[in-house]
């Protein structure tokens, strides 16, 4: 007689029922009163070269330090790094002072600068840095230059699941900065792809004249209102007026209007 063998039961531990006790949700930023970027999640900045992509990021580190930028409220967020992939040294410490200047410094921002290493090298230093720190906000300004080739299929797919593994196990968010086709507003390479598929926001960068337009270009909750910025004594400044009463405590409101989100 054949002895049947029994299917061993492989997705219990990854159903989601009634009962199940979740984390809640985390928001780091809101834009008016929508919730944009939460912990466990990946995020981008798309935009063409020149389009104020590493002035936007100094933008939304400032709201994320509790600064007064027109455009976004936000939480307290204790710890943030900025890796840089593109810019030489210098122009990455006049990022460093920028956001200094801004918020008045203090000690809890990282900002590297590895502009010409080799793409093994630098997955190995920012991973090593998410693993050893309590980070809980990171920035990879120059994505595309972790990979040989932003096209090919495998290196995106590794790239991706890198992401999405360290979001989800060190419960950080991180926001990408990657530029646009030349002839359309579409991330390029395979990679931008899978980083628009899995992001839970995308932000389209777009320059005109003296200002940049700022819209939510994928967003999984809440949309907003499209805004510009525009750059004054080398600072980012919106010009963005909020129809609301300025959010004072973030948790709070979050919970507040959790019933009235779409999801």
């Amino acid at each position: 007689m054949i002895e049947l063998i029994q299917p061993i039961n492989l997705y219990s531990k990854y159903q989601i029922k009634s009962n199940t006790q979740v984390a809640p949700i985390e928001p780091l930023l809101f834009i008016a009163e929508s919730i944009v970027l939460t912990k466990g999640n990946i995020s981008v900045i798309g935009g063409a070269a020149k389009s104020r992509k590493t002035y936007f990021v100094c933008a939304i580190i400032n709201a994320m330090y509790g600064g007064n930028w027109e455009a976004i409220m936000t939480g307290n967020c204790k710890k943030i790094a900025v890796f840089d992939t593109e810019q030489f040294a210098a122009d990455v410490k006049r990022v460093y002072e920028r956001i200094n200047k801004m918020n008045k410094s203090h000690d809890s921002i990282d900002i590297f600068s590895l502009r010409g290493r080799e793409c093994e090298e630098m997955i190995e230093v920012i991973d090593n840095y998410i693993m050893s720190t309590d980070t809980e906000f990171i920035v990879i300004d120059g994505i595309a230059d972790l990979m040989k080739d932003p096209n090919s299929i495998e290196e995106s797919t590794k790239i991706r699941n890198w992401l999405m593994n360290r979001t989800q196990e060190r419960n950080i968010h991180i926001l990408c900065c990657l530029h646009v086709n030349y002839d359309s507003p579409k991330l390029r390479g395979h990679l931008g792809s899978e980083l628009e598929r899995k992001c839970e926001h995308s932000f389209l960068l777009t320059k005109e004249g003296d200002k940049t337009f700022v819209k939510g270009k994928l967003c999984r909750r809440q949309e907003y209102k499209e805004f510009t910025f525009f750059i004054h004594d080398d600072i980012p400044v919106s010009d963005y007026q909020m129809p609301f009463k300025p959010i004072e405590n973030f948790t709070q409101c979050y919970y507040e209007k959790e019933s009235e989100l779409p999801f």
